[in-house]
């Protein structure tokens, strides 16, 4: 893998991360979360090509919003890991269901995300909850309502 594919995935996994930060505490999701998902997003799904300097100014970026989500978690004794960002590795190797199950989600917040650029105050809630599936280890029947989600988001919103 290039570095330019895996600086990508690490912010995809980042954001992800920050999509975990975001569960029990939307409450403290403002303007500059979705600010950073909405950049990290069109970096990695917008079809132009970052400098890698650019990605790893948006990983950072995405990172200091998920401390200032959850700050708590940075200092803990015992840390669980339900905020970590997410290994893109893991999809590579999962079983051939679950990465068809989750390139589908992929797919779908690639779409979602070209619709929310050109949308004025979009509501990133439903990529949030994708993202946050994404990360999951769920059975493949627990993925299938955010892939109905997106679906009628996209279907809602195409032109």
């Amino acid at each position: 893998m290039d570095g330019y594919s895996e600086l990508r995935d690490r912010l995809l996994g980042a954001l992800v991360g920050l999509a975990r930060a975001t569960e029990g505490n939307e409450s403290l999701v403002c303007e500059s979360t979705d600010k950073a998902l909405s950049d990290g997003l069109f970096a990695v799904f917008g079809g132009s090509v970052c400098a890698d300097t650019e990605l790893s100014e948006l990983i950072k970026r995405v990172g200091e919003e998920k401390k200032r989500l959850i700050p708590n978690c940075y200092n803990c004794a015992s840390p669980c890991g339900r905020n970590n960002d997410y290994d893109m590795r893991e999809l590579a190797s999962a079983d051939e269901e679950t990465r068809g199950i989750k390139s589908r989600i992929l797919d779908g917040i690639k779409e979602a995300v070209g619709i929310l650029r050109q949308t004025e105050n979009a509501d990133y809630g439903i990529i949030y909850r994708a993202l946050f599936a994404l990360g999951e280890d769920w059975q493949l029947k627990d993925f299938l309502p955010v892939i109905e989600e997106l679906r009628e988001f996209n279907n809602k919103k195409s032109p």
